[in-house]
């Protein structure tokens, strides 16, 4: 599923971090503590995983988990 990827890349990209506790109601930055360097390199890991191409509009209407896997699911 879209969301066991996404975990995955997080847990390659910030592999410090625990992502145990995860959820789609996860805050990006402030639950997942990610940086915008962190952030940008997740954006990065979608677009390879997934194979799309996010635009910096869409990137800012990532607030929370669920918003990245409803953006995938439409793609």
């Amino acid at each position: 599923s879209s969301f066991i990827k996404l975990k995955e890349i997080l847990e390659r990209i910030m592999p410090d971090n625990d992502y145990s506790n995860i959820t789609e109601e996860s805050d990006i930055k402030n639950d997942l503590g990610l940086n915008s360097i962190g952030f940008l390199y997740l954006v990065l890991g979608i677009e390879e995983e997934f194979n799309v191409e996010i635009h910096n509009i869409n990137a800012d209407e990532f607030k929370k988990v669920k918003d990245v896997i409803n953006y995938l699911d439409k793609k």
